[in-house]
C-alpha cells in the first residue's frame, strides 16, 4: 500500500537528544497510566483486564512505526471498546465469557478490514471538512463524557456508559452510596494535580501521586475501607489467538464493525490532526488510517479488543514534555516488562488516585479557550463548537462529528448566500475606488452604480446580488459597474440571471459591467452559455476599461470624488458650440459648483467656470471663479504654476496660468461652424468695464484688459 512505503518511525527522524529524557519520563507514565485505564476499558468490551495490557504491547509499537504523528498515543480506548461490548450484548453474549473471547477478537478484525477499506477510498480527506469549531467542540466533548464516565469510579463505584443522560444517571446512584474514603482519595488526588503545578511546575505530580498511591494500596489497610485496588493479572506475554471468522455471520459483522471503524477515524484522525495542527505540522491522514488498520490486526491476533487513539494519554504526554514516538516505543517495552515482572504489583494500585490522574488529563485536553475566544468574536461559529460538543455527549462520537460538519456546512452556505457587498465611490487626492459605507469622505460616482460583490455567483445568492444592483439604480444612472474581483465562479443559474440582468438593463438605457474577475469565469460564461454578456461587451478586464467604455474618465480628485467627466472637459462642449440650451449650462454649471472642493478644486475647472458665467453675463460669479482659478499663482515663490491653491508641486503647471494668457490675449475658446472649428473671442460679462490683474509673477506686473 503506497501509504505504508514511507520511512518507518517518522517522527525520529533527526531525533534531538535534548528530547530523550522528557520522552523516557512520559513513555513510562503512559504505560503506567495504561494499567488501570486500559483494564477498565478491556473489560467495557467484554473481555478479561488483562487483554487491555495487551493491547499496550504490540499494537502502540507498531503505530510508532508507521504513524506521522509525533505526540499522539495509540491504545485500548473508552468509545470503541464500549462499543464492542454493546455489540456483544445485542448478540447476547455475556461479558468475560468464553464466547465473548472467541467473538471480540473477530469483531476487531473486522474493523480492521474497514479501516483498510477506508485507507484504500482516502477517508481522510473527511478532516478537510472539519472547522476548527468543530475539532474543538468534539474533542471537548469526547473529553468530557470520559470524565463523566470516570466519575462513578471517584465515588466508589464503577464505570459509566452511555451518552449524557445515562452518565449522569450513573453519577447520581453513585453518589447514593458513596464510599467516603474513596472520594477522599480520588477528589483530594484530583485536586493537588491541579492546583499544584501552578505554584511548583516542575515537580512531576502525576508520578509523584502514583508512587503515594501505590504505597498506601500496600501498607495503608485501603480495601478494609472500601477503597478499590485494580485486579490481579497473570503474569507473561499475550499469546497468538488465530480468531475463528466463522463466530459470526460476514455481513451481520460487517454491518455491526462499521460504526466501531467509523468511531476509531472519526474520534483518532480528528483529534490526532488537531494536536499536530496545534503543534505546528501536518499529518499524512491516509498512513494514519493505514497504521489504524495495521494495529487492529495486531490487536485481534493476540486476542484483544479494537484499539484507537487515546485522548486522555495524549494530554498526559503533552503535558509531561513527550514530542516523539519514542514516547510510545518506551511504553511498549515499559508495558513488555510490567507483564514480565510486576504484574503482581498491580494491584497495590488505587483506583480512584489513577482515576483523578485520567480526569486531570482530560481536563486539560478540553478545548474551552476555543470556546471563550469565540464568544468575542464570532457567535455562529460558537454555535457550531456547541453544536459539535452537545453532540457528542448527547448523541455519540460520529453523530457528534457529523452535527458539527451539518452546523459548519449551513454556516458556510450561509456566508455564500450573504457574502459581504458595498457600493464603491471615490476619494478626493486618492486613487482607487472605497466602500462607502466603510470609508468617510467616499462619495459615489454620479449616474455610476459601482458595486462590489465579494463571492462567488450561484443560486443562493444571485437573488441578493440582482435585488441590490436593481434597487441601486436611479433615473438618471448610465452604468452598472461590478467589481467581481472576488468572484471566483458562477454556476448556470447565476449565468441566466447576468443574462437576464444585462438584457433589462440595456432596455432601460443603462449599460451593465462585470469586470475584475478571473479568467475561468469567462470560461464559465461561456460553458453555461452565456457568451452575449462577453460579445456585447458587458465584461470587461478592469473596472477603468468599463468607465472608458461607457464615455466617462476619471477627473481630479479635487472635485469630491465625483469621478465622471471632468468638469473642464465636460463644459467644454459649451464654448465649442456643441451646447447652445443656456438652461442647460446653468443646470450643469450648479451641479459642479456644488461638488468641486472649493478650497482645493481643480485651478483648470474654476478658469472653464469663469468663462461659461461671463458668456452667460453673470459678472459675480464669473469673478468669483476667476479668483479661484489664479489664486494659486499667487502664492509664494511667484511665478510657479499650481494644480490648486494648497498645491507646492514647483513642477506641474496647469491651465489656470493659460487661462490668464487666453483672457489677456483675448481667446475665449473654439467654436464648432460651418467653416470649422474658429476661435472664439474672450467675452467679458457686459457690465465689466475692465478686467485688472494685479501681481502677476516675481516682477508683481498689472495688466489691464478692456471691455470692447
Amino acid at each position: 500500500m503506497k501509504a505504508l512505503s514511507q520511512p518507518l518511525f517518522a517522527s525520529l527522524r533527526g531525533y534531538d537528544r535534548q528530547q530523550l529524557g522528557p520522552d523516557l519520563f512520559s513513555g513510562v507514565l503512559i504505560a503506567l497510566l495504561s494499567i488501570p485505564i486500559s483494564m477498565g476499558y478491556a473489560q467495557l468490551a467484554g473481555l478479561p483486564p488483562v487483554y487491555g495490557l495487551y493491547g499496550s504491547l504490540i499494537p502502540i509499537l507498531l503505530f510508532a512505526m508507521l504513524s506521522t504523528t509525533r505526540e499522539f498515543i495509540f491504545g485500548v480506548d473508552a468509545a470503541p471498546a464500549a462499543m464492542i461490548g454493546a455489540v456483544l450484548a445485542s448478540l447476547g453474549v455475556t461479558a468475560g465469557s468464553a464466547e465473548a473471547m472467541r467473538i471480540v477478537p473477530v469483531l476487531t478484525l473486522y474493523v480492521a478490514l474497514w479501516l483498510a477499506v477506508f485507507a484504500l477510498v482516502r477517508a481522510d480527506r473527511a478532516v478537510d471538512y472539519i472547522s476548527e469549531p468543530v475539532m474543538g467542540g468534539f474533542i471537548s466533548g469526547v473529553c468530557c463524557e470520559i470524565i463523566l464516565m470516570q466519575v462513578p469510579k471517584l465515588l466508589g463505584s464503577g464505570t459509566g456508559t452511555g451518552e449524557l443522560f445515562e452518565l449522569l444517571g450513573h453519577i447520581f446512584d453513585a453518589a447514593k452510596t458513596v464510599n467516603l474514603p474513596t472520594a477522599a482519595l480520588g477528589f483530594g488526588t484530583l485536586a493537588i494535580l491541579l492546583l499544584a503545578p501552578r505554584k511548583w511546575p516542575k515537580v512531576p505530580w502525576v508520578l509523584v501521586m502514583m508512587v503515594l498511591g501505590g504505597l498506601l494500596g500496600a501498607f495503608a489497610p485501603l480495601a478494609d475501607r472500601g477503597v478499590a485496588l485494580l485486579a490481579a493479572v497473570p503474569r507473561g506475554l499475550p499469546k497468538p489467538v488465530l480468531p475463528d471468522l466463522t463466530a459470526l455471520p460476514f455481513t451481520e459483522a460487517l454491518v455491526a464493525t462499521l460504526p466501531v471503524a467509523a468511531v476509531i477515524l472519526a474520534e483518532t484522525l480528528l483529534a490526532s490532526s488537531g494536536t499536530a495542527q496545534k503543534n505546528g505540522y501536518r499529518l499524512n491522514g491516509r498512513r494514519e488510517i493505514a497504521a489504524y488498520a495495521v494495529c487492529n490486526v495486531a490487536a485481534g491476533l493476540v486476542g484483544c479488543c479494537v484499539v484507537s487513539g487515546s485522548v486522555s494519554r495524549t494530554a498526559v504526554n503533552e503535558r509531561n514534555g513527550g514530542k516523539t514516538q519514542l514516547v510510545s516505543v518506551t511504553a511498549s517495552v515499559t508495558m513488555l516488562l510490567v507483564l514480565l515482572f510486576a504484574t503482581p504489583l498491580i494491584r497495590f494500585l488505587p483506583v480512584p488516585v489513577l482515576t483523578a490522574i485520567v480526569v486531570n488529563a482530560l481536563i486539560g485536553a478540553t478545548e474551552f479557550g476555543i470556546a471563550r475566544r469565540l464568544w468575542r468574536v464570532n457567535r455562529v461559529e460558537l454555535g457550531i463548537f456547541a453544536g459539535a460538543f452537545l453532540g457528542v455527549l448527547l448523541l455519540g462520537a460520529i453523530k457528534g462529528v457529523l452535527v458539527g460538519m451539518v452546523l459548519s456546512f449551513v454556516d458556510v452556505l450561509m456566508r455564500a448566500a450573504a457574502p459581504q457587498r458595498t457600493f464603491l465611490g471615490t476619494l478626493p487626492g486618492k486613487s482607487g475606488f472605497f466602500p462607502i459605507d466603510r470609508v468617510s469622505g467616499v462619495q459615489p460616482l454620479p449616474r455610476i452604480v459601482l458595486y462590489r460583490f465579494s463571492g462567488s455567483l450561484f443560486f443562493a445568492n444571485i437573488r441578493r446580488f440582482q435585488e441590490d444592483i436593481e434597487g441601486a439604480l436611479q433615473p438618471d444612472t448610465q452604468a452598472v459597474i461590478v467589481d467581481g474581483s472576488a468572484v471566483v465562479s458562477v454556476d448556470i443559474t447565476a449565468c441566466d440571471r447576468l443574462v437576464a440582468l444585462n438584457r433589462k438593463l440595456r432596455a432601460q438605457g443603462v449599460r451593465f459591467y462585470l469586470t475584475e474577475h478571473i479568467g475561468e469565469v469567462n470560461d464559465q460564461l461561456r460553458h453555461f452559455e452565456a457568451g452575449e454578456l462577453i460579445e456585447t461587451g458587458a465584461v470587461r478586464r478592469t473596472i477603468r476599461g468599463a468607465l472608458r467604455d461607457a464615455g466617462v474618465t476619471l477627473e481630479y480628485a479635487g472635485y469630491a470624488g465625483q469621478q465622471i467627466k471632468q468638469a473642464d472637459v465636460n463644459l467644454l462642449g459649451y464654448p465649442l458650440g456643441v451646447v447652445t440650451d443656456r438652461g442647460l449650462l446653468l443646470r450643469d454649471l450648479a451641479y459642479y459648483d456644488a461638488k468641486i472642493d472649493r478650497v482645493n478644486g481643480p485651478a483648470m475647472a474654476f478658469s472653464v467656470f469663469c468663462v461659461q458665467y461671463a458668456w452667460l453675463g453673470d459678472a459675480a460669479k464669473a469673478e468669483e471663479m476667476f479668483r479661484r482659478c489664479y489664486r494659486p499663482n499667487l502664492r509664494p515663490p511667484f511665478g510657479v504654476l499650481a494644480e490648486t491653491p494648497t498645491s507646492h508641486n514647483p513642477y506641474f503647471t496647469t491651465c489656470a496660468g493659460g487661462m490668464l494668457q487666453a483672457v489677456m490675449n483675448g481667446f475665449g475658446g473654439l467654436e464648432i461652424t460651418d467653416k470649422g472649428i474658429v476661435c472664439r473671442e474672450t467675452a467679458l460679462p457686459a457690465s465689466w468695464k475692465r478686467l485688472t490683474i494685479k501681481g502677476v509673477g516675481p516682477e508683481r506686473r498689472t495688466y489691464v484688459i478692456n471691455n470692447p
